[in-house]
């Protein structure tokens, strides 16, 4: 999309992933946060005042927002989206303790159905929101030689 145009006031973004850095002003202060996968965030006049660096250029994730090709050539992935966050994807980061617990919980919901059919459909939609199982142990130590 050549020439994206930059978010407005009122525009909706969402992040699709957690740890972008933002900053915005609140109550006449600047204020930094960060973000987390999900999150609908309303564009306004102070945040992209506050995304501005000292030499008036927006912050990229904010200027990018509407050209998801350019967001993937600049950090090698989209990072944020337009509008609400849509409703056939999860919130939670894929493969974080957050994914697992969601996903054993609708495997749970869908292993309660009455029916072999229903329980079926169920699980086929847990696939396809969540992917397939993870394994169920990690190992988190790091080893180096």
């Amino acid at each position: 999309m050549p020439n994206a145009p930059m978010p407005k006031p009122g525009d909706i973004l969402h992040f699709l992933r957690s740890g972008q850095t933002y900053h915005d002003i609140r109550r006449g202060q600047f204020a930094a946060f960060v973000s987390r996968r999900g999150q609908e965030l309303v564009v306004t006049a102070d945040l992209i005042e506050a995304s501005k660096d000292r030499n008036g250029l927006v912050a990229p994730w904010l200027a990018l927002a509407h050209d998801p090709e350019a967001q993937v050539r600049r950090f090698d992935e989209q990072i944020v989206g337009t509008g609400p966050w849509p409703s056939d994807l999860v919130k939670q980061e894929p493969g974080s303790t957050e994914h697992d617990d969601a996903r054993r919980a609708a495997v749970r919901e869908a292993n309660a159905l009455p029916t072999k059919g229903e329980r079926a459909r169920a699980l086929a939609e847990v696939e396809r929101r969540y992917g397939p199982s993870q394994p169920t142990s990690r190992t988190n130590a790091v080893y180096s030689r």
